[in-house]
């Protein structure tokens, strides 16, 4: 019962950008031990913050991936879903990229789940245009995109740092794109 009522109010102080455990057991009206108690440590609540913000994504993703006929254009459109929904979300975006796990913070089995829920509909429509190639290619690939768009993230969070010579941001994806389906797709050396 706890934990339906900290993590929306962690989302939302994390939105706004007051994220502290003070803040949370005030928003949640508990105390620390009861917080503890039932969450856990802070890497447990940012572990079910981060959760909740890639669901989100895979929801849209899994449409989107469903919806495009055309492989590539699936991929891309995968990519600029990411990026969209980076941009919408900064807060939970810098939240998932930048937090630091306690160095004794096992991620559960859930979290490391959803993590490779967000890779799955890229990694199929790779795969599609790729038959050949070996699945950890194709997944080494999505990971290498998604990389690629979480530094475009960073990019478009920053008016200040513009690729140069690349007018638009989704002109630079679809280049990736473009790059890694034909290098997936070239045969093995």
């Amino acid at each position: 019962p706890l934990l339906a009522k900290v993590i929306p109010a962690a989302e939302a102080l994390v939105r706004e950008q007051h994220f502290s455990i003070e803040n949370l057991c005030h928003a949640a009206d508990c105390g620390l031990r009861e917080l503890a108690e039932a969450i856990g440590t802070v890497d447990d609540v940012i572990a079910h913050v981060n959760g909740r913000f890639m669901t989100r994504y895979v929801d849209h993703a899994q449409a989107v991936a469903a919806a495009e006929a055309d492989d590539l254009k699936a991929v891309t459109a995968l990519g600029q879903l990411w990026l969209d929904h980076a941009l919408a979300n900064p807060q939970n975006m810098d939240l998932l990229m930048m937090h630091r796990w306690a160095p004794s913070f096992v991620r559960p089995d859930w979290y490391l789940a959803r993590v490779s829920d967000c890779f799955a509909p890229m990694e199929s429509r790779l795969a599609k245009l790729a038959p050949q190639a070996p699945p950890v290619a194709v997944a080494g690939a999505a990971r290498g995109l998604y990389a690629h768009i979480c530094g475009l993230y960073f990019l478009s969070s920053n008016e200040r740092a513009k690729p140069a010579g690349i007018e638009s941001i989704k002109q630079l994806l679809g280049l990736t794109v473009g790059l890694i389906a034909r290098g997936l797709a070239a045969p093995a050396a």
